[in-house]
C-alpha cells in the first residue's frame, strides 16, 4: 500500500509587468510520495518527451481529471436514459 502525503505551497508567477492584463497567477506546489518504480517511470517518460517531470505530472493529472469528467457526464446521460426508459415502460404497463 502506498501512502500519500500532500503539502501545498503557494507559488506566485509574475507575468509581463508592462502588460496590465497579465496579473500575478498563483499556483500550488504539490508534494506527494510515490513508489520508487513510479518515480523512475515518470522520469524516464519525461526524459523521452523532453519535459520536466513536474510538467509531465501536471499534464497527466489534468488529463485524468478531464477523463473522469467525461466519463461522469457520459454515465449521467446513460443513467438518465435508463430512468426515462423505465418510466416509459412503467407508464405503458
Amino acid at each position: 500500500m502506498c501512502h500519500v502525503v500532500i503539502q501545498y505551497h503557494d507559488v506566485t508567477q509574475n507575468h509581463d509587468s508592462n502588460n496590465p492584463d497579465n496579473k500575478d497567477r498563483k499556483e500550488r506546489v504539490l508534494h506527494t510520495r510515490v513508489p520508487a518504480v513510479l518515480e523512475e517511470e515518470l522520469k524516464r517518460l519525461a526524459e523521452a518527451l523532453r519535459l520536466p517531470v513536474s510538467n509531465l505530472v501536471r499534464t497527466i493529472l489534468e488529463d485524468a481529471i478531464s477523463a473522469v469528467d467525461v466519463v461522469g457526464k457520459r454515465a449521467d446521460r446513460e443513467l438518465r436514459g435508463v430512468a426515462e426508459r423505465l418510466a416509459a415502460e412503467r407508464d405503458r404497463l
